[in-house]
């Protein structure tokens, strides 16, 4: 044969594939279709994410009118507690939710918002209510705003406290106690302590002990609690107080007293009304004043309730 007319054989490096043999040519048209849907998926998807939340390169930022609520309630009480949400970022579809800690005690005013507008601060009103078969003790959880599935870092902290009730017609006013102390109304007073008033032994230096006393006291209606305390502590030859400031406890006017000359007495009174004041005296060992007493007095001074 004549050799510039061979075919090439099988495997040889330059041999011509037949039409058969070569790849299937891609089509530029489809490459351009594949991308263009990829594109405009991206841009739908970024569409939707900014109706939901116009500022989503920033989460938003939320401020409560107070950063934290504590309550002292007892069994079959209710309260209502007033404040404000904003947020530095318009946000839709935001939710209102209680953690299951305290879920329970109370119901959120709104619980939800459409749309919660930038910087336009929103009234929250929060309603306590303590089941009669509540136990006694501490609840403290939170308050969270929930983004779609999204819980937004600034929450507000909640402390419940279901204490006893301490209610007597000749005390002339109620109070909560922790369940831990105890309680004795003799005649119009009454005496609460974190030991059994029945044994225990109180010395001068009250080593471990705090005892709150519980009295009604009169005024005239035309008497301020200043020009009272003046007269009354006159009358009875008292020596000057420690410190004498007055107070606003829940909307009440009082006077908190520091006195005492062998140990530290700190007595608050409050108006229960133009001519009468209510009388808690808290008498602590200096072991216990700061950690047990005044906790115990701070709280239990917001829940006295006239009859």
């Amino acid at each position: 044969m004549d050799p510039n007319n061979s075919l090439p054989e099988t495997g040889q490096a330059n041999a011509p594939l037949s039409p058969s043999d070569r790849p299937p040519s891609r089509s530029p048209g489809v490459s351009w279709s594949v991308a263009a849907v990829v594109v405009l998926a991206g841009i739908v998807a970024t569409v939707l994410l900014l109706e939901e939340h116009p500022n989503a390169a920033a989460q938003p930022k939320l401020t409560w009118s107070t950063s934290s609520q504590q309550l002292t309630l007892s069994r079959g009480d209710t309260a209502t507690q007033t404040l404000t949400l904003t947020s530095d970022t318009t946000i839709n579809n935001a939710q209102l939710e209680a953690v299951p800690a305290i879920a329970p005690f109370l119901t959120i005013q709104p619980s939800s918002f459409a749309t919660l507008a930038a910087n336009d601060p929103q009234t929250i009103r929060i309603s306590f209510m303590i089941p009669q078969s509540a136990a006694f003790g501490t609840y403290a959880g939170t308050i969270h705003v929930r983004h779609r599935s999204q819980t937004l870092p600034q929450t507000l902290k909640v402390t419940l406290n279901v204490w006893q009730a301490l209610s007597s017609n000749t005390v002339g006013f109620s109070v909560d106690y922790p369940q831990t102390w105890n309680a004795s109304v003799l005649g119009n007073e009454a005496d609460l302590s974190n030991v059994s008033l029945s044994t225990a032994s109180f010395d001068e230096r009250f080593v471990g002990i705090c005892k709150i006393h519980l009295a009604t006291l009169s005024k005239n209606s035309d008497q301020s609690l200043g020009e009272w305390f003046a007269a009354t502590s006159s009358l009875n030859g008292d020596p000057p107080p420690i410190s004498l400031t007055p107070i606003l406890v829940q909307g009440t006017s009082g006077l908190k007293v520091m006195s005492g000359e062998t140990g530290l007495v700190e007595t608050v009174y409050l108006a229960l009304s133009p001519t009468t004041l209510a009388s808690v005296v808290m008498i602590c060992g200096e072991d216990v004043r700061a950690t047990l007493g005044e906790p115990v007095l701070n709280e239990l001074i917001t829940t006295v309730k006239p009859f």
